[in-house]
């Protein structure tokens, strides 16, 4: 199982992030090609991230419809800690 972290999304985003930015994308897509998943608390640090470097909101949640239409949504709860 693989999962995205925040900091990928916001790179992805982010086209000022030069060299970075293209490799967030690659592996966006890669992750993607494998079913990956992103969890919901990623999701949220994007947004509340994405909003402190200038991005609007709208900005943000056309960001994450994309995201969760190329991954499956994980929703932690206690059962995954004791996993």
């Amino acid at each position: 199982m693989i999962s995205l972290d925040t900091n990928v999304l916001i790179y992805a985003l982010d086209p000022g992030t030069g060299a970075k930015h293209h490799r967030a994308e690659e592996i966006v897509a890669d992750v993607a090609a494998v079913h990956g998943l992103v969890a919901l608390q990623v999701l949220a640090e994007f947004v509340a991230v994405a909003r402190r470097k200038a991005q609007s909101f709208q900005t943000a949640l056309a960001y994450i419809t994309r995201v969760r239409s190329m991954y499956q949504l994980v929703v932690a709860d206690g059962a995954a800690l004791d996993a």
